[in-house]
């Protein structure tokens, strides 16, 4: 494992965690391209043919997955029983269109 210096406990759990969810999303979804921010150790997103799926890993813990298109819905609610199967927490899905 690569030691990172200069970041925060809170950093290192952070991306840890994140590494783990990106795994697991890709082994689930393993025809999503999964798109990351530098920037960023709470985000990410999976690309599909129909869209995306950001997914959100908010303080304490909680991870939100936010669906823009009816036709990622299922995939969404899916993956987020996965992750929650996986042990990766409480996940809550958020119906962002009208």
């Amino acid at each position: 494992m690569v030691n990172i210096v200069g970041l925060s406990e809170k950093e290192k759990e952070d991306r840890e965690r994140l590494s783990k969810l990106v795994s697991l999303a890709k082994g689930f979804i393993p025809n999503a391209e999964i798109i990351t921010m530098e920037s960023s150790h709470s985000y990410f997103s999976l690309k599909l043919e129909e869209g995306r799926i950001p997914v959100f890993i908010r303080s304490r813990g909680q991870i939100d997955i936010d669906v823009d298109k009816p036709d990622l819905f299922n995939y969404a609610i899916n993956l987020a029983e996965y992750l929650e199967k996986q042990g990766m927490g409480t996940l809550t899905v958020k119906k962002t269109y009208e």
